[in-house]
């Protein structure tokens, strides 16, 4: 396990005291007990090594597999088990289960999305628009269901933004700005009228976000760039829409839709 999610696991039970269970550890004997893990609806798969962690270390014993791979679509019932101190399994259960509901949550609607745009050569992408303290878990559920991330941080690329246009005074500042301070990083701009895409087009970033563009916009926008800058859609991409704008021909869409899926899993002793 990576260190990094493994001391955010620690975190999170020690934001629960999992440590010091009073319930569990006043109630419950020694023993060891396996477990069934149980989803109520369908989904896809992400992130039951992360679930294991949990168990992991509160019982370094502990042991489990899930009945598909990661990425794998599951209808209800079983998908995994877990074995470990019973008193282990009680108290970190609520981590496990909230930290795997939230993963293949995204992983589920990450696979809507793309299977929604199949066939067009569309890429999709998540967002930053993540739970705190999570991101690294739902991005890696983002490409266990065939999404892609885009940036991780503000530290990966610059993304200019309609409050940087603004503080900047105007897209074309903003980009010379971004390229004598940063010239071997990708520069995207978002953009919210016709007015900005073309200003942006001539001041010639590697990608145009095109924001809250309609599907008919879109296309004329790939018209109008034909080629020389990469699109990207987003605001309020879900799967209804879509495979329009896939059609539209934009390279990406991106949609915060997906970091706020979750699916009901349970243990059950």
């Amino acid at each position: 396990m990576n260190s990094l999610f493994r001391k955010r696991i620690e975190a999170f039970l020690e934001e629960d005291a999992a440590f010091c269970d009073i319930t569990s550890s006043s109630v419950v004997p020694e023993g060891r007990t396996r477990a069934r893990v149980v989803a109520r609806v369908p989904g896809v798969l992400a992130g039951f090594g992360f679930f294991l962690e949990v168990f992991r270390i509160l019982d370094p014993s502990a042991a489990g597999e899930s009945l598909l791979p990661e990425g794998g679509e599951f209808g209800p019932g079983e998908i995994g088990w877990v074995e470990a101190g019973t008193r282990a399994l009680l108290s970190g259960e609520r981590v496990a289960l909230n930290l795997l509901a939230i993963t293949c949550g995204t992983a589920t609607r990450t696979r809507d999305l793309v299977r929604a745009v199949e066939g067009t050569g569309c890429v999709v992408l998540d967002t930053r628009k993540t739970m705190p303290g999570l991101r690294e878990f739902q991005k890696y559920a983002v490409r266990a269901a065939g999404g892609r991330n885009h940036r991780m941080s503000l530290g990966e690329m610059i993304l200019i933004k309609d409050n940087h246009i603004i503080a900047s005074g105007g897209i074309k500042r903003a980009v010379e700005r971004a390229r004598a301070a940063w010239p071997l990083r990708l520069v995207e701009v978002e953009v919210q009228s016709w007015e900005q895409l073309e200003e942006a087009f001539l001041a010639q970033p590697d990608i145009i976000m095109l924001d809250n563009f309609s599907p008919q916009d879109a296309a004329r926008a790939v018209r109008f760039v034909d080629g020389w800058i990469k699109l990207e859609a987003s605001g309020g991409i879900t799967p209804e829409n879509a495979r329009a704008f896939a059609d539209a021909g934009v390279n990406f869409i991106s949609s915060g839709w997906i970091m706020r899926g979750w699916v009901d899993i349970s243990l059950e002793l």
